[in-house]
């Protein structure tokens, strides 16, 4: 029985300008140079998804997990119970868009009893303090493979920590527990399930989350120039506005 619900679908289309967000004030555990990087990528694309900072966040606790596969879990505490919501996205990919970012992205709220189980999980498993990958003796890095970023909020503490390709780190132990973290968290959301439908769904042609990989869909003519028509008369749209 499926006991995830679709929520809202999205489809954005915005310049690659952005304001700036005050600093909120509550304590950060300081990142390393690695994850400043990273954090000013996390913070563009929750900017281009409309998803409220964790350190803004309202309640006591508030956990995010995601990763560069387009793929963001959400946990957090709402009048003594926890919530949980998936969001999934990807971004169009074609010459005529120029620096322009567009985007496709649907969100889906978790039942209680699959927020209360990935809430046990981020308990149980300590994953809140451990250390970022830059403080792990032993950790390789590379140039290809996925970076898994954690953002919590508990009690105006801040986090951010971020992975690179735990799956690649021979027998650490901190490896494994990240991986073993991030698969039971999408197993328990129905992340991967959820993930194919979503993509079955992309009115892209071609489309990608961090740039590197893009995924093409097998057009025929026909449609090949139905999607190009489609993204002239976008731009058309947003010249016309402007």
């Amino acid at each position: 029985m499926k006991a995830i619900l679709l929520c809202v679908t999205l489809l954005i289309g915005v310049s690659p300008t952005f304001g700036q967000v005050p600093i909120p004030e509550v304590t950060k555990v300081s990142p390393s140079d690695t994850a400043s990087f990273l954090y000013k990528w996390t913070e563009k694309r929750e900017q281009l998804l409309n998803l409220a900072p964790v350190a803004f966040s309202t309640p006591s606790f508030h956990f995010r997990l995601s990763s560069t596969s387009g793929t963001i879990l959400d946990i957090w505490q709402q009048d003594n119970q926890l919530q949980g919501r998936l969001t999934m996205w990807v971004k169009q990919v074609d010459e005529a868009l120029g620096k322009l970012e567009r985007i496709h992205t649907q969100q889906y709220t978790l039942s209680p009893h699959q927020a209360a189980a990935i809430g046990q999980l981020i308990q149980e498993s300590g994953i809140i303090n451990l250390p970022d990958d830059d403080h792990i003796k032993g950790w390789q890095k590379g140039l290809d493979g996925m970076e898994i970023i954690i953002q919590s909020i508990d009690h105006n503490t801040y986090r951010f920590q971020s992975y690179w390709t735990p799956s690649a780190q021979d027998s650490l132990v901190e490896a494994r527990l990240v991986q073993t973290f991030y698969d039971k968290a999408f197993e328990l959301s129905n992340a991967n399930l959820v993930r194919r439908n979503f993509e079955t769904d992309i009115p892209f042609h071609c489309y990608s989350t961090d740039g590197a990989f893009v995924a093409c869909k097998i057009l025929s003519n026909t449609e090949y120039w139905q999607c190009k028509r489609e993204v002239d008369r976008y731009l058309r749209r947003l010249k016309k506005d402007n």
